[in-house]
């Protein structure tokens, strides 16, 4: 019989990256010179937060001769959430110091998340060999203003992008190639 232990808990704040990558060669082993790119644009501190769901679907299955059903899995469907950005609303899409506006509708390439590991930039620890990850193929869809709400004190410029998955996410582990 196996032992009963607790697993140790990671904490969560700060501990998630999300980076768009415009290309990748192999979506299961995206490699550090990739992740590290000069194309590649740091989302974490420029978006309010990163929701990718999954669903699957489930159906039954009878026979004539059982006196049970039985459960089969079917397809997935990812989407995300889309994106709330900060946003100055003077800035260009070439604005460097808003590098997120250069993802402009219609441009596609990869989401990569990896989580469990210091995204806070006082404390950020680079891409490395043998992380994990998460990657999803998208396309950037068209953007909209968040009204300014005159009640909240301290709100900021925000702007919403959709996001399509446009194909299959997979998890792997960065490689050390380039």
């Amino acid at each position: 019989m196996g032992t009963m232990k607790f697993s140790d808990a990671v904490d969560a704040i700060g501990r998630e990256l999300v980076v768009f990558l415009p290309t990748v060669a192999d979506p299961l082993a995206v490699t550090v010179t990739e992740a590290k790119a000069a194309a590649t644009v740091h989302l974490t501190c420029n978006i309010r937060g990163f929701n990718a769901t999954m669903e699957q679907t489930k159906t039954k299955r009878y026979r004539l001769c059982g006196k049970q059903g039985f459960d089969r899995l079917g397809r997935t469907d990812w989407s995300i959430e889309r994106l709330t950005f900060i946003d100055d609303p003077q800035a260009e899409d070439d604005n460097p110091e808003y590098p997120h506006k250069s993802i402009v509708p219609g441009t596609r390439g990869y989401i990569l998340r990896r989580r469990g590991i210091e995204a806070d930039p006082a404390d950020y620890v680079d891409f490395a060999a043998d992380q994990l990850y998460q990657l999803f193929p998208v396309q950037f869809g068209e953007r909209q203003d968040v009204p300014v709400a005159p009640e909240e004190d301290g709100q900021e410029f925000e702007y919403l992008q959709e996001i399509a998955v446009t194909g299959t996410v997979v998890r792997g582990k960065l490689a050390a190639g380039a």
